[in-house]
């Protein structure tokens, strides 16, 4: 024998209904309850905040690590050399000394320079006095704190009339331009550039060489 059943008055069916609209958001026409919506939006937060940490944490190692990079490479700097031979009757000679100022070895260095009169102050392209720059000279390893000696050989003799203007300085120098390619342990190229001028007593003395504009490293 079947129970009838329990009769539910108006008011608890309307009281039943405003509890049931009350776990609910309409938005657009649409009915989406409150907990599962709050849920979703306190993941989506959750995970863009992952997100943004991961990528601080990202650019703090990758910054770590290039900060650690720039002080532990190799940086080739170049000294002031010597002019010697300085006459019309034999070849110039022109060199600096090249020097590892960083931690940790230089490798294939490639050293190109040129030495020949030109007016002062120069006006031209330094790329184009490299164009006659002799034979390269290379060197695989610059341990640390290590140097050696580099330059060039005048191309030609020079008469006495350049020799006179250079001796004297005011219109014509003696330029020693170059530039040295190497790698560095984490196999990145750089370079480093030099290019003085030399004239007169500061020929016979080495002393008070100027420096050109083309010096510069990288």
């Amino acid at each position: 024998m079947n129970e009838p059943r329990p009769r539910v008055s108006c008011r608890q069916n309307r009281a039943r209904r405003e509890w049931n609209a009350s776990d609910f958001w309409v938005i657009w026409g649409k009915h989406l309850k409150i907990t599962d919506t709050l849920l979703v939006v306190v993941t989506l937060v959750l995970a863009l905040a992952t997100v943004a940490l991961w990528r601080a944490t990202t650019e703090l190692v990758t910054g770590e690590h290039n900060t650690a990079k720039r002080q532990l490479r190799a940086y080739i700097g170049v000294a002031i050399g010597r002019v010697e031979k300085f006459s019309s009757s034999t070849l110039v000679e022109g060199s600096v000394i090249v020097k590892n100022f960083g931690q940790t070895p230089a490798y294939n260095l490639v050293q190109t320079s040129v030495l020949l009169p030109a007016r002062f102050p120069f006006v031209g392209s330094v790329g184009e006095l490299l164009s006659n720059a002799g034979p390269a000279k290379t060197l695989a390893l610059l341990n640390p704190m290590q140097d050696f000696l580099a330059g060039g050989i005048s191309q030609r003799l020079y008469t006495d009339d350049e020799i006179s203007k250079i001796n004297d300085g005011r219109e014509w120098r003696l330029y020693l331009v170059g530039t040295i390619t190497y790698r560095d342990a984490f196999g990145e190229p750089h370079y480093t550039n030099f290019c003085f001028d030399h004239s007169g007593e500061t020929i016979r003395t080495n002393r008070e060489v100027d420096i050109c504009d083309f010096y510069g490293a990288d």
